[in-house]
């Protein structure tokens, strides 16, 4: 989960000791800026589902909502899982509004293990585009961009696994890649 945190910074240790409290994951997440770090206790298949956050709405437009992925995975014991769970995108009236958060596990030598992409922030008089779950992403509508391709940023938009999305017009920031 993200630990109940919103906004652009990920949650604190205390966040997510509260979240997991009474859990099979209590003591079990250590939070290292922002990015939950988990260790597999024992080999064995696991099933790890990600979503991918909504992005903001704008009046009576909503937000995209995240992609969905989902997978069964074999893991060693002993090693260390990154969790990076997307946060959802900010509301404002009639105006811009910022995207999901994507969600990202990884290993300890850097390898994504599963990503889920975040939903597109709604604007002015449009709904958000829908999050995806293929390398490339989305256009922004209606004001269009370049797509982050192969696992790198939009141009402007979000980050992708490799890159930063680049910042937009007004202000706004581009998304942050989770190995930066």
């Amino acid at each position: 989960t993200n630990c109940g945190q919103t906004g652009t910074e990920g949650p604190t240790q205390s966040d997510c000791n509260s979240e997991y409290s009474g859990t099979s994951l209590e003591g079990q997440v250590t939070v290292n800026n922002g990015i939950q770090q988990w260790t597999v206790p024992y080999d064995g298949t696991y099933t790890i589902e990600v979503w991918g956050a909504q992005g903001g709405t704008s009046g009576r437009y909503s937000g995209g909502l995240g992609a969905r992925m989902r997978g069964d995975f074999l893991l060693q014991a002993e090693v260390m899982l990154n969790i990076l769970v997307g946060q959802t995108g900010q509301n404002l009236s009639n105006c811009n509004t910022g995207a999901g958060g994507g969600s990202f596990v990884w290993d300890y030598i850097e390898s994504p293990i599963i990503i889920s992409g975040g939903g597109g922030g709604a604007g002015g008089a449009n709904q958000g585009n829908d999050g995806v779950s293929t390398q490339n992403g989305t256009n922004a509508y209606p004001s269009g961009g370049s797509p982050g391709t192969n696992g790198n940023g939009a141009d402007p938009g979000g980050a992708g696994w490799y890159s930063n999305g680049i910042n937009g017009p007004n202000g706004a920031g581009g998304g942050i890649s989770p190995l930066n």
